[in-house]
């Protein structure tokens, strides 16, 4: 069905608050709304529930129809939170479109916190009709400090020609002022503890806040936490856990006891000696976790000294019986007695004697040991027949250990062989026991130890870089050498490197040690100088002449960049006459310092050749204040020999300061964006640190600082649904009118966004992009005389075209097929009427790929009409950032229209290839009227 907008009713409708209040520590307020003449207005108004009748019929069948929406909204907050409100709907062609928008900040004094919303419903009817379904009008509140989310709340009521009520649920934002956590009990955590810690989000008042979800990170120390709260213990020592909770955090510090004793292993159990026989007993304390520890007591006693004494950890045979051996350790947890016993028989009946109790294999990966003798025999005279040898394996893994008798008497010779097979690095135990089958004995016992073990190198990879080609001093990066057992030393450790493609000698090795006990490290050192640009690779092989140690690798990569030079101009903020002798100093964000030149009589300078990079730029001379360019990025190509900065205004020392106001708009609309975060920061380009100020923009977007000290400042804006923008202000008067920021707007699927600003003058820049057309030879052209087509080719639009100044200029490409896009600035009225170049217009265009800000281009110091700015080839964006004196060639016209005196080609196909340039005069001038 078609709907007649002209015919459709006016709606009102009016909304507010049952019992709402915005609240602070100081102050009751309320929140109140109203829909009056199809335009939505959020207000203190004095309607009640019951207070105001519903419309009559005749008055909706006049077009002046009232809906009223009770909403009950209570807000715990601060002075200084700032509330936003949004209304919005739901397009035909789906995503969201604002229908208003508004802030007001939680004040001291006022009683009551009022805003101010109008919207035009109409579209939101028209497309609900168009669907076949209703207006659906959403209510965002948003609960905002510092431009920082507190809580937000999203409710949505429906509008039809016959709505005249509709209560829409309750609703309550707080600020969360304070976290706590109860740290009950973590004072005697240790390895292997489990404890739920429990955080609370508490407001300004001290009242809990409801209906907060905590995010728990570990900060450092050996503890893991769960998305639940639950702490588990890994090792002993500090450690630190952090909560955020409704926009706050709170860190808990912890200090991890060391494992107390849960538990205690001993070997061997139940076993048989003679009279003035010996046994040894191994002792193991365990933590609850099962882990073993080192560093404990333990001693060991005997139930009957008649029996078996015991000294140390040897228990003698004294006369044939049964005794009890105990272990005991006081260091259990708080103090506790741990205890651990096994049965000693002693035998007066001849014992089997081995020369030898413990046997340790020390293997690598898959290795094999050599064959071990044991020589079995029993008192001298006496015979043991029946001789039969069992093993036991722990962990029970598949057999590893090869043994076997030489006979089956006395004396005789067991051999043993250990092979690690496919087990991986790690510890394993195999006990085996002698006994007869025939005579009566004392059984003997053989512990066999197998240790796997390989050589580790972490990390495992390195990479230095990007550097710039020619560095030759770097940091080196240290990689630890250990193997996977402690219980193995590594000895003879020696490095070898083996290059990867052509690039070489480039890295040097040092081990700190060829020994580790049980680490040791070496340091690897890149020497970028004469390295080709790219990523070049190296194999660093650490072996060791343990010979049960495999060898590890180490991948290095140093990754040299290309080189360029950056150019800029330095002027006096006030007159922009150019400052010559001005030092220009280029460091690395870590201050390194890279190049340093100074300004020519012009105030022009350029750098020498530096590397591809991100830097800060700082300029300095006498009388003028310091100045900081955050975060330029060189590109370093052959093509692209010099990235020219923005220009320096230089401000003059001095004390004034000044008031300052700017304005947020929408880069494709131009329409004022109410309710943006604007933040202030010190220098030029300075997007991170703590700004000075925060503010936001009124209803006509704008925004102001008061008693700013003169000086460069960066202005950084946000909104819902927005890209983040930002600019460059320069205060050296009492009164400074700022550039407008101008925001892309995100919701909308696109593959890129080009925004063109710039001041005063020139009154008239001009964007162009050219690409190619599926399926053809053909290039589109978009600019101000062909502004394109979102849903069909060229799938690109021109969608502001600004003629007094300041702009934008704003081009975005919707869908991008293969071929190259080229994009290019025209200074239109140049060089009529005494209009100035492009390179005094403070000029710079904003690349967006997708919803994401990639680069920014400001125009170089040459003379000229046309500036070309860039190509994109697929992903791929290549700086062109030429100024010249004439368009480039365009191929051949087809017809056109006139417009004005002059022809304007219809299809206005793709100028030729820009690069190399080919500064011809086009065959057509184009003016607009």
């Amino acid at each position: 069905m078609r709907l007649d907008t002209a015919s459709l009713p006016l709606i009102r409708i009016v909304m507010y608050a049952l019992s709402s209040s915005v609240k602070n520590p100081s102050a009751p307020a309320r929140l109140l709304a109203r829909l009056s003449r199809g335009a939505l207005a959020l207000g203190a108004l004095a309607y009640t529930a019951g207070c105001h009748d519903a419309p009559t019929a005749a008055q909706r069948s006049a077009g002046n129809q009232e809906v009223k929406l009770a909403l009950s909204a209570n807000i715990m907050a601060n002075p200084g939170a700032v509330l936003v409100a949004e209304l919005s709907y739901t397009p035909a062609g789906g995503g969201s479109a604002t229908l208003a928008r508004g802030s007001t900040a939680i004040s001291t004094g006022a009683s009551d916190t009022q805003m101010q919303l109008t919207a035009d419903v109409a579209p939101c009817v028209v497309a609900g009709t168009s669907n076949g379904t209703t207006c659906t009008v959403n209510l965002a509140l948003t609960l905002t400090r510092d431009g920082r989310v507190l809580d937000a709340s999203n409710q949505q009521f429906i509008v039809t020609a016959t709505t005249a009520l509709v209560a829409v649920p309750a609703t309550s934002l707080f600020e969360v002022a304070t976290v706590t956590v109860d740290t009950t009990g973590t004072g005697a955590l240790e390895p292997g503890d489990s404890k739920t810690l429990v955080a609370v989000a508490l407001d300004r008042s001290g009242v809990v806040v409801p209906g907060r979800s905590p995010a728990w990170t570990v900060v450092s120390g050996g503890v893991t936490v769960t998305p639940a709260g639950v702490l588990t213990v890994v090792a002993e020592g500090p450690a630190t856990v952090r909560v955020a909770l409704g926009g706050r955090t709170a860190d808990i510090s912890l200090q991890i006891r060391s494992s107390s004793v849960a538990s205690l292993d001993i070997a061997p159990l139940d076993t048989s000696i003679a009279v003035s026989g010996t046994v040894s007993y191994r002792v193991t304390p365990r933590n609850a976790a099962g882990t073993a520890l080192t560093g404990k007591t333990v001693t060991l006693s005997t139930s009957s000294a008649a029996i078996a004494t015991v000294v140390g950890n040897v228990a003698t045979g004294v006369s044939a019986g049964l005794a009890t051996i105990t272990a005991t350790s006081t260091q259990g947890r708080a103090g506790a007695t741990v205890v651990k016993s096994t049965t000693l028989r002693v035998l007066a009946t001849p014992p089997i004697r081995v020369d030898r109790n413990f046997v340790t294999f020390d293997l690598p990966l898959g290795g094999t040991g050599s064959t071990a003798p044991i020589a079995v025999t029993t008192d001298t005279g006496r015979t043991i027949r029946g001789l039969v040898s069992t093993v036991t394996y722990t962990p029970n893994v598949a057999p590893w250990l090869t043994q076997s008798l030489t006979a089956n008497a006395t004396p005789t010779t067991l051999s043993l062989r250990a092979a690690a097979g496919a087990l991986d690095t790690g510890t394993y135990i195999a006990d085996i026991s002698l006994t007869s089958t025939t005579d009566l004995h004392v059984p003997a016992s053989v512990r066999v130890t197998m240790h796997v073990v390989r050589l580790v190198a972490l990390p495992k990879t390195v990479t230095f870089g990007p550097y710039p080609q020619g560095t030759s001093v770097f940091p080196p990066s240290s990689v630890t050498l250990r193997t996977s057992l402690a219980a193995v030393a590594l000895s003879g450790l020696t490095v070898r490197t083996e290059y990867i493609g052509s690039g070489s000698g480039w890295l040097t090795t040092a081990l700190q040690s060829t020994t580790a006990a049980p680490t040791t490290s070496v340091l690897l050192t890149p020497n970028p100088a004469g390295v080709p640009a790219g990523t070049n690779q190296a194999r660093v092989i650490v072996t060791s002449a343990t010979p049960v140690v495999s060898a590890d690798t180490i991948l290095v990569s140093l990754i040299a960049s290309e080189s360029g030079r950056f150019s800029g101009l330095v002027v006096n903020a006030v007159n922009q006459q150019p400052i010559s002798g001005a030092v220009v100093t280029i460091r690395r964000a870590d201050n390194s310092q890279v190049d340093q030149v100074t300004t020519v009589t012009d105030g022009t300078w350029t750098s020498n050749q530096i590397f591809a990079g991100t830097y800060n730029v700082y300029v300095t001379v006498s009388g003028f204040q310091n100045f900081v360019l955050y975060a330029q990025v060189l590109i370093g190509s052959t093509t692209i020999p010099v990235t020219s900065l923005a220009n320096t205004q230089l401000v003059p020392v001095g004390t004034n300061s000044a008031y300052v106001s700017g304005s947020v708009r929408d880069a494709t609309t131009n329409n004022v964006l109410s309710g943006a975060t604007v933040e202030l920061r010190a220098g030029a380009n300075n997007l991170t640190g703590t700004p000075i100020v925060t503010t936001t923009t009124n209803s006509d977007g704008v925004y102001a600082f008061q008693s700013l000290p003169f000086g460069v400042y960066t202005v950084r804006a946000t909104s819902a649904n927005y890209a983040p923008g930002s600019l460059t202000v320069t205060v050296v008067s009492t009164q400074v009118q700022a550039p407008v920021t101008f925001l892309s707007p995100g919701g909308v699927t696109i593959a890129w966004r080009f925004v063109l600003s710039w001041g005063a003058t020139p009154a008239d820049l001009d964007a162009h992009l050219t690409g190619p057309v599926a399926n053809t030879t053909s290039r589109f052209h978009v600019y101000f005389g062909s502004k394109g087509s979102a849903t069909s080719v060229p799938f690109a639009t021109l969608d502001v075209d600004a003629v007094q100044g300041f702009g934008p200029e704003t081009i975005t490409l919707y869908q991008q097929i293969p071929g190259v896009y080229r994009y290019y600035v025209d200074n239109f009225d140049y060089p009529d009427n005494g209009v100035p170049e492009i390179r005094t217009s403070t000029a710079r265009v904003d690349v967006y790929q997708g919803n994401t800000l990639v680069r920014q281009f400001f125009p170089p110091q040459n003379n000229g009409k046309y500036w070309a700015v860039f190509e994109i080839n697929g992903t791929v964006l290549t700086p062109l950032n030429a100024i010249g004196g004439t368009m480039p060639a365009l191929r051949a016209q087809e017809s056109g229209t006139v417009h004005g005196n002059a022809r304007v080609d219809a299809a206005m196909q793709e100028f030729m290839s820009l690069a190399p340039w080919s500064w011809t005069k086009p065959v057509g001038a184009i003016k607009r009227d």
